[in-house]
């Protein structure tokens, strides 16, 4: 990681407490491990997810997958591209990812806005930063910075996080955030879930732009999210058969067949 970003990163503060300089947009892509099923321990996957620092504003996140299929969508949208000739891109069928989310943090209001897709629709929440951190005076160095050791429990995981004072980020990869200095490492006690970060530049686009195909995004309190999702993991095709909808194949209704569903390990516990 690059010393120099570190040193603009400082001057670009001061500069703009004083008023005489806007801090531009940060990158910060994160590779993450996962185990998503319980009955698979050894089948681990990766992917690279990114945060973008936005002025003193907030931040906001995405898988690098998302991301890629969001702007590829996004030709479609603006007439760009035919959308048969997209479905049928093989770049477009692999962009495959396990977090359909897009996260963005406000720093003011010390609020998280989470935008998730489960089964066919998408939902809109709302979470205060609730996050409590127990300092320790443990060291480990990532990417040559000195880093110190934090700890905290969040949707049913003990997590351990490492964040860099020198790097004055007070944020890091999917809701974590609140300590002084970017989190540069954190994993839960169970080794399901790690992120580490790979890098840090400047960025001159608009992560906020994104454009969202589905118009009818639905709000709910987080509370009611979780009981859809739950509702979900159980009955994939719960959305279907909630709209009427069949599910043919091989030219047989297999919308109420019985399946072996996997044991899936959500980063967030039920």
């Amino acid at each position: 990681m690059n010393r120099k970003i570190i040193k603009n990163l400082l001057i670009l503060m001061v500069g703009f407490l004083f008023g005489f300089v806007e801090i531009p947009i940060y990158k910060v892509t994160y590779k993450v491990k996962y185990l998503p099923d319980l009955l698979r321990p050894d089948n681990y996957n990766t992917e690279r997810v990114i945060l973008f620092v936005e002025n003193n504003q907030g931040s906001s996140y995405a898988s690098q997958n998302f991301i890629l299929k969001d702007s590829m969508t996004r030709a479609v949208v603006e007439n760009k591209r035919d959308i048969h000739e997209l479905i049928g891109d093989p770049n477009f069928q692999n962009l495959k990812t396990a977090f359909n989310h897009f996260i963005t943090k406000r720093y003011d209001m010390q609020e998280i806005v989470v935008t998730e897709k489960v089964g066919i629709d998408r939902y809109r929440y709302h979470q205060k930063n609730n996050l409590v951190w127990i300092t320790y005076p443990d060291t480990l160095t990532i990417k040559n910075y000195l880093c110190y050791k934090a700890q905290t429990d969040y949707g049913g995981r003990k997590y351990t996080a490492w964040y860099c004072p020198e790097i004055p980020i007070s944020d890091g990869p999917y809701k974590f955030w609140g300590l002084p200095g970017l989190i540069m490492q954190i994993t839960d006690s169970e080794k399901n879930y790690s992120f580490e970060i790979e890098s840090i530049s400047k960025y001159d686009g608009s992560p906020t732009e994104m454009y969202n195909l589905d118009k009818n995004i639905f709000e709910v309190s987080f509370e009611k999210f979780l009981a859809i999702q739950k509702e979900i993991k159980q009955d994939p095709l719960k959305p279907f058969k909630d709209r009427n909808l069949r599910i043919i194949k091989d030219g047989q209704d297999v919308t109420n067949m019985k399946r072996n569903l996997p044991k899936l390990n959500s980063i967030e516990k039920d």
